[in-house]
């Protein structure tokens, strides 16, 4: 005889395997992207337009950040919105196909060492093309959106990489943002 107790516990276990299953589904599901990611990017034509990773996608990427000391290397999205931003940082203000000055990424996910960069520290920029720029790290500061919109000279040949502060916090977006800034590093 089946009693309430047993069918409260199957119950349990039923909606864990489910819980279970989407987890798993998910992850599944970002470590496939990943991987159409790095390949659209490894077999890029260098005298051609970026490629979408997936014929549905709603981004692409465009560049790719190397932090040598960290062993980071990540792919630039074309853009900041939050279909791009899912699958990587974005570049804000894409002044040209060879050039990207303003990069911002969630603070929880793709930037989450942001602010394990010091001054001196070294960021590489390889874009779609091929064109490869390293910016050394000059300064670091959190700035208030509430006090006005930051702004990038887009004439500028230097860099800036952006996410939201603070880093731990448990509530996300919030008016705060940590800006690192590098200029043109020459050899």
């Amino acid at each position: 005889m089946i009693n309430k107790h047993h069918l409260v516990i199957a119950a349990l276990v039923g909606a864990s395997m489910v819980l279970l299953a989407k987890s798993t589904f998910i992850q599944a599901k970002a470590h496939v992207a990943e991987w159409m990611i790095a390949n659209t990017w490894e077999e890029r034509p260098l005298n051609g337009a970026p490629q979408k990773p997936w014929p549905w996608a709603d981004t692409w990427v465009v560049a790719q950040i190397t932090i040598p000391h960290l062993g980071i290397k990540q792919y630039v999205m074309q853009d900041a919105s939050g279909e791009s931003l899912a699958f990587g940082p974005g570049a804000v203000i894409p002044v040209s196909t060879d050039h990207y000055n303003f990069i911002a990424g969630h603070r929880d996910t793709h930037f989450s060492y942001l602010d394990k960069l010091n001054q001196g520290d070294l960021v590489q920029v390889e874009t779609y093309q091929g064109h490869m720029q390293t910016y050394q790290i000059k300064m670091t500061q959190v700035v208030d959106t509430r006090d006005g919109p930051f702004y990038v000279d887009e004439q500028s040949s230097g860099m800036s990489l952006m996410t939201c502060w603070p880093m731990d916090s448990m509530i996300p977006g919030g008016p705060l943002r940590y800006v690192v800034s590098g200029d043109v590093y020459d050899f």
